[in-house]
């Protein structure tokens, strides 16, 4: 069907429905900075945690397709593991169908490092333990008498999309610049949090042979050299996002002692903070000096307490309940037992669940 302008109906629909978007992300100076940065640029986004890193990802892809008319399949977005994978498949999934542009998001190429080596190696792969894929795939990648094979999954790369930036490796870094130097008017775009370097440890060699100092080990760990050799290759225009809109702000600045000095900090929301608790919502248990029943007992009185605030909180203060309270260990096995110590105590009506 079509518009007495000779438009489709359907992508009248999908402009309405992407202007909608984009009004919503106005209320953010620098998501809306980020978004609407000219395509000619190699940008790189410094984002703090909750402030919408896969939200500005899956809107950009968004903006490619539908309002610079480039072709999906001209579009690689790359992660650091499944799970991230997953989560923007998903999301985009969420978005082009609200945009009636499902189908496109399917020709979208969306891989792991592992899974893009896998896309372009086949069965040279077979046999081969899967962490060696990435220093495999560098290796096809520099040979050029693969490029014609490469070419061959991906004839056309204009836009290269990478979230979790922070997770970087050397080889994949590496990778990065071999497209770079394969397609170098492709533009690329990197967003990630410095500060949550989860993966940080597969940076670190292994072996029984290799021993590090502390001070080694974290040099590995820092994130911060890949930043800086990123922005020796492809110099990107430096953009930030800081606007958390995940928590309130008494735990961003119980989190601030573990972020090192002269690193940009996130700010809670204004719209997230009108529906602060006024009690106390942050707690610190020092499991070195306080005995494990001691935090047993706090925790069940920090659920009784939500309990007892929700049941007084009218309707119209839905928004205030306290739903989750999160528990935090340094270690797996020290979530596991206090797992297990604290199910059996966890009052009916409250559902447990840990996360490794």
């Amino acid at each position: 069907d079509y518009a007495p302008d000779g438009s489709s109906i359907m992508d009248e629909l999908t402009d309405k429905a992407l202007e909608e978007e984009e009004k919503k992300m106005e209320g953010n100076a620098e998501q809306y900075a980020i978004y609407n940065h000219p395509r000619a640029n190699h940008i790189n986004v410094l984002a703090g945690p909750g402030s919408g890193k896969t939200h500005v990802l899956t809107l950009r892809c968004a903006k490619l397709i539908y309002r610079e008319h480039i072709l999906p399949e001209h579009i690689l977005v790359l992660a650091y593991n499944r799970a991230v994978v997953i989560e923007l498949k998903n999301r985009l999934d969420k978005l082009f169908t609200k945009l009636g542009m499902s189908r496109l998001a399917h020709r979208l190429h969306v891989y792991t490092f592992h899974a893009l080596a896998k896309v372009c190696m086949g069965n040279q792969l077979n046999n081969i333990p899967t962490d060696q894929w990435e220093a495999m795939f560098y290796n096809y990648l520099r040979d050029s008498r693969n490029e014609t094979m490469f070419r061959g999954k991906f004839p056309h790369v204009e836009f290269v999309l990478v979230d979790e930036f922070q997770d970087i490796t050397d080889i994949r870094l590496d990778s990065l610049n071999r497209i770079h130097e394969l397609f170098p008017d492709a533009k690329f775009f990197t967003i990630g949090d410095i500060n949550q370097s989860i993966y940080g440890f597969d940076r670190v060699p292994r072996g029984k042979n290799v021993l590090l100092q502390p001070v080694q080990y974290a040099a590995m760990l820092n994130p911060q050299p890949y930043y800086d050799r990123l922005d020796s290759i492809l110099h990107p225009v430096q953009l930030s996002m800081f606007t958390n809109y995940r928590s309130y702000q008494k735990i961003l600045d119980s989190s601030a002692v573990f972020i090192p000095e002269g690193y940009q900090l996130p700010v809670s929301d204004k719209t997230l903070m009108e529906h602060e608790p006024t009690e106390a919502y942050t707690f610190f248990t020092d499991c070195d000096n306080d005995s494990l029943e001691s935090w047993k007992d706090d925790l069940l009185q920090y659920v009784e307490q939500a309990k007892n605030t929700n049941a007084q909180l009218s309707q119209e203060e839905n928004c205030k309940h306290i739903s989750n309270i999160a528990v935090f260990f340094r270690k797996n096995n020290e979530a596991y037992r206090g797992y297990s110590s604290i199910k059996p105590l966890i009052p009916k009506g409250v559902r447990i669940r840990i996360q490794g």
